[in-house]
């Protein structure tokens, strides 16, 4: 298996909540640090447009979004994975995820101390603006301040009660599983930012078994990253050569032996031109669409080939969740 490469930038909630489960997996590394901003000129040699972190890298086949980076990881390093195997603990396991990404995410932009350094940058304040379309100033953050923080408190509450029979982890096992990193990597990244989470609204009494689970994630992940030691940090160049002269990580069959093209909603067919695009921003429809032959369509995952029989031909894999695909002219 070719190692696996990261694209991410320090600071990053996402990029660190990949980062957490390959420590806590013992899985080896290499990471490529990228601006916060765009562009990327990192990405160029893969021929790839897209602009979100992290993207990660097994060879010549690469990942977008970490819902996707997940289920790959659990496939494709399967000894003693982190994701649940019963149903019920499977549901509880995404449940947790879109809870997260949809009810925590909104309430923690107005959290963030406005004497963050990159509030107070332009350049990446109108970056976010033409991503999202949406105000990130100082001022902007101030003005949602009171709602946010009456929203987190919910949020614990939520965490007070699941852990409330004295579980140390959300699904009652002996190690942290990807339930807990889908629902501690926000409040981890908020907790390490002073005043983000004041001791007035989030006190420990009203809240212990939240904090304790917190801060028992945390002492067991730096433990962990101490066995398995620092991933190996590649420039952009090397870090490019490196994939490109990989072969791809998945086998064949697990791309192609099953399409699902011919029942799939939109009739695209593999071999098809094909651009895949994130759907829920402004920007990227017209701005960071990959464009190449579709491998493979399935309810769950799109593969598509850019540079498809050359050299260079790497396969992007997306999932349909937050993804569009659309067939292009030739």
């Amino acid at each position: 298996m070719p190692r696996i490469v990261l694209y991410q930038y320090p600071g990053s909630p996402w990029g660190a909540k990949v980062a957490f489960y390959l420590a806590l997996r013992g899985i080896a590394y290499s990471e490529c640090h990228q601006p916060m901003t765009w562009p990327r000129p990192d990405l160029e040699p893969l021929g790839i447009r897209y602009r979100r972190i992290p993207i990660m890298a097994i060879g010549r086949d690469i990942y977008y979004d970490s819902s996707l980076i997940f289920d790959k990881l659990e496939v494709l390093y399967a000894e003693n994975r982190m994701g649940a195997t019963k149903p019920s603990e499977q549901a509880l396991e995404k449940l947790t995820e879109r809870w997260v990404e949809t009810c925590v995410l909104p309430s923690v932009f107005s959290l963030l101390p406005t004497e963050l350094p990159f509030v107070k940058d332009e350049k990446f304040l109108q970056d976010r603006m033409t991503l999202w379309g949406e105000d990130m100033s100082a001022k902007a953050i101030s003005s949602g301040r009171s709602r946010s923080l009456v929203e987190m408190q919910g949020h614990f509450a939520f965490l007070e009660r699941l852990l409330q029979d004295g579980r140390t982890w959300l699904q009652d096992t002996p190690e942290p599983s990807l339930t807990d990193i889908h629902a501690v990597f926000l409040i981890d990244w908020l907790s390490k930012m002073p005043g983000a989470l004041p001791n007035n609204f989030f006190p420990t009494d009203v809240y212990p078994r939240t904090w304790a689970w917190l801060g028992k994630f945390q002492s067991t992940l730096a433990e962990c990253q101490g066995r398995t030691g620092a991933p190996i940090l590649l420039a952009g160049p090397d870090a490019a050569k490196q994939i490109l002269a990989s072969d791809f990580g998945e086998p064949q069959g697990m791309t192609s032996a099953t399409t699902g093209e011919e029942e799939d909603p939109t009739g695209l067919k593999r071999g098809q031109l094909v651009a895949v695009y994130r759907n829920d921003d402004i920007i990227s429809r017209t701005k960071h669409r990959d464009i190449g032959r579709l491998m493979s369509l399935t309810p769950h995952e799109i593969v598509v080939a850019i540079g498809a029989g050359t050299r260079s031909e790497v396969r992007v894999h997306c999932p349909r969740w937050q993804f569009a695909i659309e067939g292009v002219e030739e």
